[in-house]
């Protein structure tokens, strides 16, 4: 078997029509997908990519800061699909949140909005002469 992709297309030569027809061990999760893919004869998780609502979702959840795209699609996929959810679950304490992501959820429209640069400019000279008069 080539890769798995091409072992799993029906319209590519050598598809594999059983699990015992792969070639070498696969590991648990992608024999999940092939037995998923045999019974089936289609893979949920294929068929989300193409799914622009799912990707939106991914896209909101992994805007708060500390949330990366793994953990973001994890989220998504155990249904905390929207920044009120992932509130909710964090107020209820059905999702545990690292300190950043904490902070993230709590300021993410702030972190969101540009800061002016002229706003920037004054921030870093006050930093400047604060750290000079040390």
């Amino acid at each position: 078997v080539r890769t798995w992709p091409v072992a799993l297309d029906p319209d590519e030569p050598g598809t594999l029509q059983a699990l015992e027809d792969a070639k070498g061990p696969p590991g648990r999760k992608t024999i999940q997908k092939i037995r998923e893919w045999l019974v089936t004869g289609k893979s949920e998780r294929v068929e989300s990519l193409g799914d622009d609502t799912w990707r939106r979702q991914i896209a909101e959840v992994g805007d708060v800061w500390g949330i990366g795209p793994t953990i973001a699609v994890s989220l998504v996929n155990q249904g905390y699909t929207s920044l009120a959810k992932l509130r909710e679950a964090k107020e209820k304490g059905k999702v545990k949140f690292t300190k950043q992501q904490e902070i993230g959820l709590r300021r993410y429209e702030d972190l969101l909005t540009p800061c002016p640069r002229e706003e920037i400019g004054a921030i870093a000279e006050e930093v400047r002469r604060v750290a000079n008069s040390i």
